[in-house]
């Protein structure tokens, strides 16, 4: 309720003091006339219903920007701050203020949103290598327990150790199955099923090499023959690959 009488206007909106008139001996008094107190109404209820918008608008950008607590948003709360101190007549229009905050929060949550990417693709890159490294030492170490492998076919194991098997919940899993695995058990079927890989009579049940050196290898250092690897490389693979461990070598 506004006061008939004051000694000064401190305290009385800018925008009624042409509604107080200075009296001769000091102080300022009230216009009453009914045309004046109607429209000293009329502002009052003005300046509640833009106080109570404000106090609105202030609170949904509050919540909307408690989103972004990790950003740096002081430049948002000044013009917010700046926004409610400002005359009536200089206040930028909301649809400018919205405007510019979509376009603040926009850029935030793109940035935002590129640096949980990286962070997502950095996970995901180091769980893998994580996953890889325990694969190959376990194989690796397993490998050892049972024979030894030709020279340079490490290599192959592990890149078929990788493709059958992998990690989940820190253990070793068949990637068909999805049972665990031993590996143990998975270095000793390599050595029943690929015997090429191991040097021979070696590991566990290790058999002779006779089906090598019963013939000449063209994988043999100082006696390559090109025409007779592609020969048996296209009758016999397994052969090939056996022929060519053998001498030292991957195909």
């Amino acid at each position: 309720m506004l006061k008939k009488f004051v000694d000064d206007l401190e305290g009385i909106p800018e925008a009624l003091h042409s509604y107080y008139t200075k009296g001769e001996e000091g102080g300022y008094f009230l216009e009453t006339d009914d045309d004046s107190l109607k429209q000293v109404k009329t502002k009052i209820s003005e300046f509640r219903s833009n106080n109570i918008q404000l106090a609105k608008e202030k609170e949904d950008l509050q919540r909307k920007l408690s989103e972004f607590d990790s950003f740096d948003v002081e430049e948002i709360k000044e013009a917010l701050k700046a926004r409610q101190q400002v005359k009536e007549d200089e206040l930028v229009p909301r649809t400018e203020i919205d405007k510019h905050l979509k376009k603040r929060l926009d850029q935030e949550r793109k940035t935002f949103e590129a640096q949980l990417n990286e962070l997502s693709t950095a996970r995901a890159q180091l769980s893998d290598e994580l996953a890889t490294m325990k694969i190959e030492k376990m194989v690796t170490e397993s490998i050892n327990r049972i024979g030894q492998l030709q020279k340079g076919a490490l290599a192959d194991v592990l890149r078929r150790a990788r493709m059958e098997i992998e990690v989940k919940d820190n253990q070793l899993v068949e990637r068909d199955s999805g049972l665990n695995l031993d590996p143990v058990s998975w270095a000793q079927e390599l050595h029943k099923n690929c015997p090429y890989f191991f040097a021979a009579n070696t590991g566990i049940g290790a058999r002779g090499s006779s089906d090598i050196n019963s013939e000449p290898n063209p994988w043999q250092e100082g006696k390559e023959n090109l025409t007779e690897q592609g020969r048996i490389w296209k009758e016999n693979p397994d052969k090939a690959r056996r022929l060519a461990a053998a001498a030292g070598k991957n195909i």
